[in-house]
């Protein structure tokens, strides 16, 4: 039989003892909560621009799918619930820019948060009504700022919020690096992407060509080929003409005919032919053979990424919101995608739509 004793030494009552003990697991699953993210799960997000467009503010966010796969993580899928209560504010008096008066309505959503085992709390979100993604934004919104109350994500309010170039589109050219301060202890090392497809990792003191830490394959795409060990082929032996890659070693050249086959079975021949073009006119001519390889591979990894991530969001996004931004590009649907450029603009698309909300 066990038992438990306060902080002076008594024996507490058997009436105590289960408050006691949902106490210090309440407390357990706080410190839980209060943790910070993997580097992956932080986007950023321009808030304020230059006037000539050149530079922006970046803020850094988490996306509301992270908070809720966190949550079911550390609570597990039933140990936690929310819901919702709607409200709109009419009659907003909004002054145009050639200063004429505009009536508008908000759209307020109030999401009240349950841990079990922890209590409630709610947030608030808004957006206005007009806006085809009002009630997306505004679900985000309040959905964070009610996990916030507990502590989860709390600490991106006190990261730095740095100035980017931006690009002729005013998207950051290059996102800022996550700080050391703010990253999980053990992340020592650039995280797995659970999103990218098999690749070719060279051993530069071995001179070998290694298999990288197997990736969690979306359910969307095929199983990974197998990956062998082999020697790399002699770089003396192989041309280095742009474009054209001689792969002499038997083994090397059968996994990379499984590679192939599984990218383009992933990205479909168009897109695989698009991206591994570009790919190909790019590369150093100075680089190995293998080396050679690996930028291509590194490259259809990026695109089978940015497919996945864009798959995702689709998800995540209204049903009207996704479609618009398919008839933008002329793209029927996420199989008839056929270059690398229509790929990128399709996500950028629906990652501003995602984060405009946020």
């Amino acid at each position: 039989m066990s038992v438990l004793f306060d902080s002076r030494g008594a024996v507490l009552p058997v009436s105590e003892a289960p408050a006691i003990q949902n106490q210090i697991k309440k407390e357990e699953l706080i410190k839980k909560l209060r943790v910070f993210f993997p580097a992956e799960c932080i986007h950023w997000r321009v808030i304020q621009k230059t006037r000539d467009g050149k530079r922006g503010q970046v803020a850094p966010y988490i996306k509301a799918a992270e908070y809720i796969n966190f949550l079911n993580a550390v609570l597990g899928v039933g140990g936690w619930n929310r819901s919702y209560e709607q409200h709109t504010i009419s009659n907003i008096s909004v002054q145009t820019k050639d200063n004429k008066t505009q009536i508008r309505s908000k759209l307020v959503l109030i999401c009240k948060l349950e841990l079990y085992g922890i209590g409630i709390n709610s947030g608030s979100g808004e957006a206005w009504a007009d806006d085809m993604n009002a009630f997306t934004s505004a679900d985000s919104q309040a959905f964070k700022r009610a996990a916030e109350s507990f502590g989860v994500g709390l600490y991106l309010r006190s990261m730095d919020k740095p100035w980017v170039e931006l690009d002729q589109n005013h998207a950051p050219v290059k996102f800022p690096a996550v700080p050391a301060a703010f990253l999980p202890p053990t992340a020592t090392a650039t995280p797995i992407d659970s999103h990218k497809g098999p690749q070719l990792v060279v051993d530069a003191q071995a001179n070998k060509v290694q298999p990288n830490t197997k990736p969690a394959v979306s359910q969307s795409a095929q199983t990974k080929p197998p990956v062998t060990t082999a020697p790399a082929s002699n770089p003396s032996k192989s041309p280095q003409t742009q474009g054209q890659i001689t792969v002499t070693n038997s083994a090397i050249k059968q996994e990379l005919l499984e590679k192939r086959a599984w990218y383009v079975k992933a990205l479909g021949q168009n897109l695989y032919d698009s991206v591994s073009t570009y790919a190909k006119q790019n590369l150093d001519p100075a680089l190995t053979p293998v080396e050679r390889v690996n930028e291509i591979l590194k490259e259809l990894s990026a695109a089978y990424k940015t497919l996945s991530d864009a798959r995702r969001l689709a998800g995540e996004l209204s049903e009207s919101t996704v479609n618009e931004a398919f008839e933008m590009y002329k793209i029927e649907n996420f199989d008839s995608i056929d270059t690398r450029e229509h790929l990128e603009d399709l996500f950028l698309a629906l990652d501003t739509a995602m984060a405009s909300g946020l």
